[in-house]
């Protein structure tokens, strides 16, 4: 499923991805992986950044310790991701 992950380190930073729950630490499992960059409703482009940076890896592993919450993400934010990977 996709959604909009918050750290509890960089609060600040928005983490979007295809989130799988597993059974032991890591916990997560986060594929296509995107930050999240402008939009705040008021008409400013959403921006998607490849994350993490300078690897071929597109998925990340977390912790559950590392997340401060997981939120859905806005409707416009999805429309944004899917034609960033409908563009790959």
């Amino acid at each position: 499923m996709l959604k909009l992950i918050i750290l509890k380190s960089h609060p600040e930073m928005y983490i979007l991805g295809k989130v799988s729950e597993m059974d032991q630490e890591p916990s997560l499992l986060i594929e296509d992986v995107y930050l999240v960059k402008g939009g705040n409703g008021s008409g400013i482009k959403i921006d998607l950044v490849e994350y993490p940076k300078h690897v071929s890896d597109r998925f990340l592993f977390l912790t559950s310790t590392d997340v401060l919450t997981i939120l859905e993400p806005a409707p416009a934010v999805i429309e944004a991701y899917n034609e960033r990977i409908a563009a790959k």
